[in-house]
């Protein structure tokens, strides 16, 4: 599956959000360019509308097989590169009990946040 990926990010120190597909992206050695938007600027909101649907980062954009497509929040962007790649990011146990707590703290962790 070939493909480039862009992703879209704000500030990884202060936003987890940004921070976790970059992370996954560096840990499975996917080739990525990565775009910082600058956040609380009063071009922010109109920069990151212009990458990501929901006008929040981060978006990963995937360009390949003739087409270009946008995936946005944290999680979405995961799953997808999971299914991608999924020798290189094979996230979740392989046993049902373990895997349906491991998505249950993902989702409390990442839904708990406003």
């Amino acid at each position: 599956m070939s493909a480039r990926y862009t992703l879209f990010t704000g500030n990884k120190t202060f936003s987890s959000w940004s921070l976790r597909p970059w992370l996954a992206m560096k840990m499975a050695g996917l080739p990525f360019a990565e775009v910082r938007i600058a956040l609380r600027t009063p071009e922010s909101k109109t920069n990151i509308l212009s990458h990501s649907p929901s006008g929040k980062v981060p978006a990963l954009k995937i360009e390949g097989d003739g087409e270009t497509r946008t995936v946005w929040d944290s999680l979405a962007i995961c799953e997808t590169l999971a299914e991608r790649h999924p020798a290189a990011l094979a996230w979740w146990p392989k046993d049902e009990a373990a895997r349906g707590e491991a998505r249950s703290i993902t989702a409390e962790m990442h839904s708990g946040f406003p």
